[in-house]
């Protein structure tokens, strides 16, 4: 199985539970891993493998269209939406990191990850 990944998009939107994190925007960073069989790798064809950049442009655009209580639903909103727009993606692991969380003391990040796979039922 193929992997494309895309890490590090940065996203300013309003997703938490706390009042002010509905109003004000802040930072978020979506990393996605890809998974598929691109055949792209022997016919060197755009239309053989997922075009990154619109991959990218589909989390931002989930990141600021919506609004969450949890960065697991925005991570699961994600997943979705790239299943349902990249026929040729069979698995997807969507990170979303929160930075800036409202989290008394010290820290580096906090993140989630979820994974998905197509149905072929």
């Amino acid at each position: 199985m193929d992997k494309i990944s895309v890490t590090g998009l940065s996203v300013e939107a309003c997703h938490g539970l706390l009042d002010f994190e509905r109003v004000a925007p802040q930072p978020f960073v979506i990393d996605l891993a890809l998974f598929g069989d691109f055949a792209a790798c022997r016919t060197d064809a755009i239309e053989d493998t997922v075009n990154y950049a619109g991959a990218a442009d589909l989390a931002r655009r989930v990141v600021r269209e919506n609004s969450f209580f949890l960065i697991e639903r925005l991570a699961g909103a994600i997943a979705k939406e790239l299943l349902e727009a990249f026929p040729l993606i069979k698995r997807v692991q969507v990170t979303v990191h929160k930075p800036k969380a409202p989290v008394e003391g010290e820290f580096s990040d906090i993140s989630v990850e979820i994974e998905r796979e197509r149905s072929f039922a």
